[in-house]
Parts: structure tokens; C-alpha cells; sequence
């Protein structure tokens, strides 16, 4: 399922007391997100409902002049990111506008939650003004995204963050920019024997043209063995991949993905074992790059050395997914 955009931000400005001589640090893009609809409703003093007609507008301030649109879906993650400064530790700010008999009205609010129900979002709000005491009409919400950073290992919507984009860039081959990418915190497993797959049984469809190895190729990498694959029912490593979840769109990583994993497999180690998953093995990993007709890529996970091997062999799978 093509994935819209999901968008998020970086930073906050540090403001410090230092002499002249002490390094300012440079102030980054903040994001505003806004939630428009022609009405909502309150169901209390916390509690606000509003339907998600469109996608979630965000856009940075001067001079990064930068705009998305993001799903709903990813909108709402953001109160279940688990970094520094998430909106789970620190809420954000909001403005809720909303017209009553022609006038135009305003409250500061703060949000500690967001969850998504098909098409509407429902929000928890801090609110101590007591003006809201009825459904509103065109309501909008203008909600401060500037206080939430994405690291790598900081876990986030069933995975682990591994890469960090500098801007916004599309790592699915989709036209649509993501933030980074996430591992899945275990092994794939099809449910039929342990966790070794075969890259494919079939290795005669395949010709040695897949061979996309940088980071952001990996989803495309995938789509293209699954599209090779499907019509004669082959069973591959990259199908199992985007089997790991129904919920994203998880793919088999790249080779300069799958290194970058190792690179960083302490700290995903860490936060997947943390959250109920697992950490890798100290065995190959298979990436969704050909070698030759008859060879792909793996890498040892307790060596880091990357090779080929025939695709009939065992290897591990990691699911990824862009965010």
C-alpha cells in the first residue's frame, strides 16, 4: 500500500546564557501542523473529536519555507514517539480557533494525546479557560511540533529508528519525502520452521538486475523481486519482509541499508529488547540486492562483513519500513 508522507521535524532552539567567546548553536526548521474541519465535537472538558477530511498540513517557519501534507495515521504517531522531547514526555502547544455566530474565537491548549479512529482524531487537551461548553463550528488547530527530536534508537511505532535523514527525502522510491527509517525490533518469521529463509527457492526467474544498493533503495529493491516472483508463486525473502506487519509498509533493506543496521545493531539491540522485541544474531542477513543471476548480498552480524552467496541458501531477515 503506497505510503503518504510521513512527516516530522528536528529540532528546537537551545537558548543558554554564555560569554561571547561560546558557540551559539544554530537554530533549525520548526514545524507547525494544522488540522482544519467544518466542525467538532466536545465531549468534555478534555476531550475534543474532530474529523480528518484532508491530510495534516505542516510547514517551517523562515527561511526553511518548507510544506507537506502527512496522513492522519502519522499525525497521531507522533504522541507515541518514545525520544527526547517527545510529545509523550512534553506535550505540545496548540492554538484552537473555532467561529461562534459570525465571531471569530481562540483558546491555548495543551495536547497530550491523539488517536486516530478511521476518520476522525480524537485529542486530549489540557484547557483551564472553560469557554468550550458546546460542538464548535470550522475549528482548527494550529499544533507547535518544534519540541520533539528524532535520534537514532529511540523507538517508535513498533520499531527502532536506524537513520535520520539531514532533510526530508523520499526512501521508498514513492515521490513522497520520509523522515527516516525504522527497523522492525524482530526476525522475521513465516511461522512454518525457525528464522533462516532462502532469499528465493526459484532462483532461475531472476536475472541480477536488482542490484539498487544505496540508502532509499531498499523498497524499491523489494517491490521489483515480489513483481518477479508473484506470478509464478516463488517464495523470496522480500515477500516474508513485507509480511512482518499489516499495518506499514515494511520491505527487505538495501545493502548499504542493511550495513547502516549493523552499524548501529547496539543501540537497536537495546531499544527493541527493551519494547518485547529481540536483537539480531550473530549470523548472515540477507539485503534485497542481486550479486549475479545466481548470488545476493548478505551480512554476517557478528563480523559486519558483507557478501554474496547463492540464493538458495539460508539467511536471516530484518524487516524496514520508511517513516
Amino acid at each position: 500500500m503506497k505510503k503518504l508522507l510521513y512527516l516530522f521535524v528536528v529540532t528546537s532552539i537551545f537558548l543558554s546564557s554564555c560569554s561571547k567567546n561560546c558557540p551559539i548553536p544554530e537554530a533549525q526548521e520548526e514545524w507547525l501542523f494544522v488540522h482544519t474541519a467544518e466542525s467538532a465535537k466536545i465531549l468534555n472538558t478534555t476531550t475534543i473529536v474532530m474529523p480528518l477530511v484532508d491530510d495534516i498540513f505542516a510547514f517551517t517557519d523562515r527561511p526553511y519555507r518548507k510544506s507537506y501534507h502527512m496522513t492522519g495515521q502519522h499525525y497521531a504517531e507522533l504522541w507515541i514517539h518514545q525520544g527526547e522531547n517527545c510529545f509523550q514526555d512534553d506535550p505540545p502547544n496548540a492554538v484552537l480557533t473555532w467561529v461562534d455566530g459570525g465571531e471569530s474565537k481562540e483558546i491555548e491548549v495543551v495536547i497530550t494525546h491523539a488517536v486516530l479512529d478511521s476518520t476522525t482524531i480524537t485529542y486530549t487537551i489540557w484547557d483551564d479557560s472553560g469557554i468550550i461548553t458546546e460542538d464548535i463550528v470550522h475549528p482548527s488547530l494550529f499544533v507547535d511540533g518544534a519540541n520533539s527530536t528524532f535520534n537514532v534508537g529511540d523507538w517508535f511505532v513498533n520499531g527502532v529508528i536506524f537513520y535520520v535523514a539531514d532533510e526530508m527525502t523520499d526512501l521508498t522510491g514513492d515521490g513522497i519525502p520520509n523522515f527516516g527509517l525504522i527497523a522492525a525490533p524482530t526476525d522475521c518469521w513465516t511461522g512454518l520452521w525457525n528464522y533462516d529463509h532462502q532469499w528465493t527457492d526459484s532462483p532461475n526467474l531472476f536475472s541480477g538486475s536488482i542490484n539498487r544498493t544505496g540508502i532509499g533503495t531498499g523498497h524499491k529493491n523489494t517491490k521489483d523481486i515480489i513483481a518477479v516472483a508473484e506470478p509464478s508463486g516463488a517464495w523470496t525473502a522480500a515477500y516474508i519482509a513485507t509480511k512482518y506487519g499489516s499495518t506499514y509498509d515494511w520491505f527487505l533493506p538495501s545493502k548499504d541499508e542493511l550495513n547502516l543496521m549493523y552499524q548501529h545493531k547496539d543501540v537497536i539491540n537495546r531499544t527493541a529488547i527493551a519494547n518485547g522485541g529481540s536483537g539480531f544474531a550473530n549470523y548472515d542477513y540477507w539485503s534485497s540486492v542481486e550479486f549475479d543471476f545466481y548470488n545476493a548480498w548478505f551480512q554476517d552480524f557478528y563480523s559486519g562483513i558483507q557478501y554474496y552467496n547463492f540464493k538458495y541458501n539460508d539467511g536471516t531477515v530484518r524487516a524496514v519500513r520508511a517513516f
